[in-house]
């Protein structure tokens, strides 16, 4: 059994661990081993994310599998979306399923509870960033409609790649 629930402030250093293992789990190389730590002492900071759950334009949701902490969601509307795309997009700004769970559909069921939400909140159109290297996640994208329409830079720490945008038109 598959449960999504919003994250709440108490749960602050859950997610904090969830992301950075995520994280870790997606990205890690040797090479990366200084770069990643840099991104993750700036941007999962348990400020950082407070102050993230005290967005009333985002919201944190995570993924239990049988009980168990599989992954979490961040979505964005207005000004909290990371590139200026208007009150008409919905972005998708991290999903991410732990090593652990996943081939359990699990990235589906966020996916499709994403576009539940969009929808209900009337926007026009869904985006996210991908890395341009991350074909299973862009694979998977193409799967429910969203379709490249430009590129940005994403830094960590010194390291400055790539990250594609995708749309979906709902």
């Amino acid at each position: 059994m598959i449960e999504i629930v919003r994250v709440e402030k108490e749960q602050v250093e859950l997610l904090r661990d969830i992301a950075i293992q995520t994280l870790y789990e997606t990205f890690y190389t040797e090479e990366k081993t200084e770069v990643l730590q840099a991104y993750v002492d700036e941007a999962y900071t348990k400020e950082e994310l407070l102050q993230s759950l005290d967005d009333v334009s985002s919201t944190t949701y995570f993924a239990y599998y049988d009980n168990a902490l599989a992954g979490y969601l961040k979505v964005n509307m207005y000004d909290s979306q990371t590139e200026d795309m208007g009150d008409e997009g919905f972005e998708v700004q991290r999903i991410y399923v732990s090593k652990k769970f996943k081939g359990l559909r699990i990235g589906s069921l966020f996916m499709d509870f994403a576009i539940a939400l969009a929808k209900a909140n009337k926007r026009s159109f869904m985006w996210l960033g991908v890395w341009e290297h991350n074909y299973a996640a862009q694979a998977f994208y193409k799967k429910y409609g969203y379709y490249r329409v430009g590129e940005h830079d994403f830094t960590m720490g010194d390291l400055i790649e790539t990250d594609w945008i995708l749309r979906k038109d709902l």
